[in-house]
């Protein structure tokens, strides 16, 4: 919990702000960041090889969108799909949670 990175960077920001009275929701991804009590994670799933290599389900997965068959595939070949894959669900994730919630910041 105390090294640096996104998830200790997400954990402070969103404490802050929940003190100063904001809801906070954070949007994140495998490694999942621990929020703050009180602050609900939106959990976007990865399917680069190495985040699910065992998982049984990545077939299936794979044939109902080509961004996971992409996100697969780049990650066989030594390069890092998770930024633009990660891009990508989040804008679909938050699209879907504005049209029923309403953020001052994003």
């Amino acid at each position: 919990m105390y090294c640096g990175g996104q998830g200790i960077y997400v954990y402070y920001l969103a404490r802050e702000l929940q003190k100063l009275g904001h809801q906070v929701e954070i949007i994140g991804a495998p490694p999942y960041p621990t929020p703050p009590d009180g602050v609900k994670l939106h959990k976007l799933r990865s399917y680069s090889y190495y985040q699910s290599p065992d998982d049984r389900t990545l077939g299936y997965a794979l044939l109902r969108s080509p961004l996971n068959l992409y996100e697969l595939a780049t990650s066989f070949s030594g390069t890092f799909p998770e930024p633009l894959a990660f891009t990508i669900r989040a804008y679909y994730k938050l699209k879907k949670l504005l049209s029923h919630d309403r953020f001052d910041i994003i």
